[in-house]
């Protein structure tokens, strides 16, 4: 088959290629867009070396497609959004003009750009998952448009450049301990006051009632709280009180939790006592937010009630109200308000602005928690979880920005010497009691715990006693979630 095309220009046709009759189809390239051709088939032999055309011929005209125009527009509003230690999310304006855009993020191995998402319009977004840590990346992003089945991309693109966060590291674990819960005080309070402190507040190591008021007071009073036996002081104590250079011991609770012999012993060495007691535990702890009164020099302005019969909540919120300088109440679950209770809160009236009951109404009831309330001319707020631990969490999600610091305590919830010794070094480190089950085998956090400390990520995980109150493992757990 001879194909022969017609020259426009010169108005006559020329020989373009003779095709053998093994073939069927002929491409000419080189012509120019949106063009007609007129072209002329003929068949033909070859005779004795020569070519013999037909007689009869075929004409066709052929119009070539129009040029695609070029697409030049690029992709406005993009940007990096966010970076997180593993991944990196780009955000753009939504290109109405294009189908969408292509997403290419620099193959340093190949040395190309990889395209890694094509998107429609109706999304303005996209997160690279995945990454490295602290690493740079570099992308393209491209609008395109559809010609048929083909993506034609715009010339012009944007470069973005990111770089992932750098890896969490996990928090530091410090534990203070000793072989007893006097020890554990003692520990505690030598890495809270390692260079001495003037006053010492002593409370009964056996026996919470007295003591879980006091965190506030040892904290105004820049003191440790150390722990003694009903009738005899340990020698440990005694020795940290040397060390510390105290002169002054706050004996907090009457002389059934701290008996007179102790306090013989403490004048002997040499050491001015002052005892806080009342007759009930309400009325010692009314005696500690007097004494706390006269050295803050002026009436609370926040008050915190908690169950008069179990120490975990009071534990839980011990760092917050020290570090507001404010009172920890004690409340009965139902019933008329304690007679000492009444007379401090009646004494404190109209200066209170925030009152907040600790727990659920199973251990403080509404009626008792709006007859608190009502004493003071306000409305009190509970703060509480589904149990200990997450009561604990909720104290310290309500006030995080009080306990802003970068430590998170650790101590069992079942007990309390441990997280009362830690409650000042608490305070003073501005972190929340993490309290735990220590007597479980494995740690399993709920989900508001794990929220909660992945949130706070700590980076400092300071334990309150042994392994027998909080395991080793524990406290990787709670390093873990951070």
């Amino acid at each position: 088959m001879l194909t022969v095309r017609y020259d426009e220009a010169n108005q006559k046709y020329f020989d373009l290629s003779y095709v053998a009759s093994s073939k069927n189809t002929f491409t000419l390239t080189g012509l120019q867009a949106n063009t007609q051709y007129k072209f002329v088939l003929t068949a033909y032999k070859t005779v004795g070396g020569e070519k013999v055309l037909s007689t009869r011929e075929v004409s066709i005209k052929v119009t070539t497609s129009k040029a695609e125009e070029q697409f030049t527009k690029k992709v406005t509003g993009a940007k990096v959004s966010a970076t997180t230690t593993d991944s990196v999310t780009l955000k753009w304006d939504n290109p109405t003009y294009a189908a969408g855009v292509v997403i290419r993020r620099y193959n340093e191995t190949t040395g190309k750009y990889d395209t890694i998402a094509k998107l429609g319009t109706d999304k303005t977004s996209y997160t690279d998952k995945g990454l490295d840590a602290e690493k740079a990346y570099k992308y393209v992003i491209y609008t395109y448009k559809l010609n048929g089945t083909t993506t034609v991309l715009s010339d012009e693109y944007v470069k973005l450049s990111a770089k992932t966060q750098q890896a969490q590291k996990q928090a530091e674990i410090i534990r203070y301990e000793g072989s007893n819960r006097f020890l554990t005080a003692v520990e505690i309070s030598k890495a809270s006051f390692p260079s001495g402190a003037k006053t010492v507040v002593l409370a009964y190591g056996m026996n919470y009632a007295d003591a879980l008021a006091g965190v506030s007071l040892a904290k105004a009073m820049n003191a440790p709280i150390l722990l003694t036996n009903l009738k005899a002081i340990p020698n440990e104590t005694l020795a940290e009180i040397k060390r510390l250079g105290a002169k002054n011991v706050i004996i907090l609770g009457g002389i059934g939790a701290v008996s007179a012999d102790v306090e013989k012993v403490l004048k002997k060495s040499g050491l001015k006592t002052e005892r806080i007691a009342g007759a009930t535990r309400f009325e010692t702890a009314t005696k500690i937010a007097e004494r706390l009164q006269i050295l803050n020099g002026k009436k609370p302005q926040e008050v915190f009630f908690v169950y008069a019969f179990n120490s975990a909540d009071a534990l839980s919120v011990s760092a917050v109200a020290a570090v507001k300088g404010a009172p920890v109440i004690y409340l009965k679950t139902m019933g008329d308000l304690d007679e000492a209770t009444s007379a401090y809160l009646k004494s404190i009236k109209g200066r209170v602005n925030n009152a907040y009951v600790i727990g659920g109404d199973g251990v403080i009831s509404n009626d008792m928690m709006k007859k608190a309330g009502k004493a003071l001319g306000v409305t009190a707020k509970r703060v509480f979880g589904k149990d200990r631990f997450e009561t604990c969490v909720a104290v310290n999600t309500k006030f995080k920005s009080v306990l802003n610091g970068d430590t998170i305590c650790v101590a069992t919830g079942m007990d309390f010497p441990d997280a009362l010794a830690g409650g000042v070094f608490a305070a003073m480190n501005k972190a929340p009691l993490f309290l735990v089950n220590g007597k479980a085998k494995t740690l399993n956090l709920s989900d508001l715990q794990a929220a909660y400390l992945k949130t706070k990520a700590a980076k400092k995980i300071c334990v309150l006693g042994g392994t027998g109150a909080v395991p080793d493992s524990h406290a990787l757990t709670i390093a873990d979630a951070g």
